[in-house]
């Protein structure tokens, strides 16, 4: 009776103690994927509304930086593309995230569907974050399209920002 009450017991403190320390429950102080990418894509439609170059610059990583060709010119280049004043915004997200240790990493692939006043857009974006390289934390990419030319985006880019050629 004693190694039954035991193992009994065992198996309760398992129950409620075995997921306690699931690695994401803190991850991100409480802000879950679907937040991190509807505050950037509000943060890069406001600041292509305001043609605010400064701050999409500031929005990218090192990484994308350092890869990426003529990023100054495709930022401008993006600003003049996107035109009037965001009326909605819909998006979808998909999430790689990864952690081995103190090492937290995550990839989010948001694709958002951007409504003004004078145009339907597709915004697609990479946003990465990793705890041991600050260099890659924040934008890497974007795809910005008006929504008749949605179909030309043929994937597979580097760091940077796109357009339908």
């Amino acid at each position: 009776m004693k190694r039954l009450n035991a193992v009994i017991s065992a198996v309760v403190f398992l129950f409620f103690t075995g997921c306690s320390s699931y690695p994401h429950q803190s991850w991100l102080e409480d802000r879950s994927f679907d937040k991190i990418a509807d505050d950037r894509a509000s943060e890069i439609v406001t600041a292509l509304e305001n043609g605010d170059q400064a701050a999409i610059r500031s929005m990218f990583s090192n990484q994308a930086w350092n890869e990426a060709e003529e990023l100054d010119d495709a930022i401008l280049s993006a600003i003049e593309y996107y035109k009037g004043n965001l009326v909605s915004s819909n998006g979808t997200i998909a999430t790689d995230e990864s952690q081995n240790g103190k090492k937290k990493t995550f990839k989010i692939r948001a694709d958002y569907t951007i409504l003004t006043d004078l145009e339907t857009y597709n915004l697609y974006f990479i946003e990465k974050y990793n705890s041991e390289d600050e260099n890659e934390n924040g934008l890497y990419l974007i795809w910005l399209s008006k929504d008749s030319e949605k179909d030309e985006y043929e994937g597979n880019y580097g760091a940077g920002i796109y357009f339908p050629s």
